[in-house]
């Protein structure tokens, strides 16, 4: 038997669970939030009159966070942002057309620097430590902002 058949007869069995389940006429979802955040913030706040609703946001194509959102204001906390890009939240309910909402992440007054890469290592270059080995780090930041940084201090 073909996968695709296989794959479509189990769903027929169980359901298909990207499927929305319509019992009523459609609406639209409503919130508000910010237009715009910056870069470094770890939260949004979402106001909405809905009883419940799945909340996801977005930044390419990573997902910051994904939450059911309740009446009233909701605190949405994540990582902080390390990129200026373009951040995409996108809400569902049951009865409710899919809204998608598009946040600005701009750049602030201060520069903002991403850790890339951390390593650990021995004095043979493994990352195996064992018992009394001494450790070396090699840290690989980078400036994800437009403004320049200066008088940078790396502290124990």
């Amino acid at each position: 038997m073909e996968k695709g058949f296989e794959t479509t007869d189990t769903w027929v069995l169980f359901g298909d669970p990207t499927l929305q389940l319509i019992t009523d006429t459609l609406s639209n979802i409503e919130f508000t939030t910010a237009s715009s955040t910056t870069l470094g913030t770890n939260y949004l706040e979402i106001e909405t009159s809905l009883e419940d609703a799945v909340i996801c946001i977005t930044q390419n194509d990573s997902i910051l966070v994904a939450s059911h959102i309740y009446k009233g204001n909701n605190k949405l906390e994540f990582n902080k942002i390390g990129y200026s890009d373009t951040l995409l939240i996108t809400a569902t309910a049951k009865n409710k057309t899919v809204l998608i909402k598009k946040i600005a992440v701009n750049e602030g007054n201060t520069p903002f620097v991403n850790i890339q890469e951390c390593t650990f290592t021995n004095e043979v270059k493994n990352t195996h430590i064992t018992y009394n080995d001494t450790i070396y780090n090699s840290l690989q930041i980078k400036n994800t902002s437009n403004k320049d940084l200066s008088n940078v201090t790396i502290k124990k």
